[in-house]
């Protein structure tokens, strides 16, 4: 099933031009099952993340739960690039859904031990972001 979701390039549909946000809900499962079984790629992060600069907050706001769901299920590497995403939000750009992603970030980070630098990093991110408020 992995590798016929990636040949034929579903999650590429599913974030391209015919994104609609109520898809990316109902596909949820499908990410998941990307996830679990390490299918999931940067590439895909990077299709995630373009649509959350999407003027739209609905978009943003089930972009950024679907990577809240994704992030129990994620390897270091994944972890570790969703962080650096993270990093280079403008602190003035944080709102509550991205502190809401940061939170959960680092409640499932904390479930990787080999995330220890990267955990004291979001940290510093997340102490930087509430002095701002």
């Amino acid at each position: 099933m992995r590798i016929f979701i990636i040949k034929n390039k579903i999650i590429e549909y599913i974030l391209g031009e015919e994104f609609h946000v109520e898809i990316l809900k109902r596909s949820k499962l499908v990410f998941k099952f990307l996830a679990q079984t390490g299918g999931i790629s940067k590439e895909h992060f990077d299709l995630l993340w373009k649509l959350s600069g999407d003027i739209h907050d609905n978009n943003k706001k089930t972009v950024f739960e679907t990577l809240i769901e994704l992030s129990r299920y994620l390897n270091t590497d994944n972890l570790e690039y969703i962080y650096e995403k993270l990093k280079n939000i403008p602190t003035e750009k944080f709102d509550e859904t991205s502190i809401e992603l940061l939170k959960e970030f680092i409640i499932n980070s904390l479930k990787n031990k080999n995330l220890n630098s990267t955990i004291t990093r979001i940290y510093i991110l997340l102490a930087k972001i509430l002095k701002t408020f």
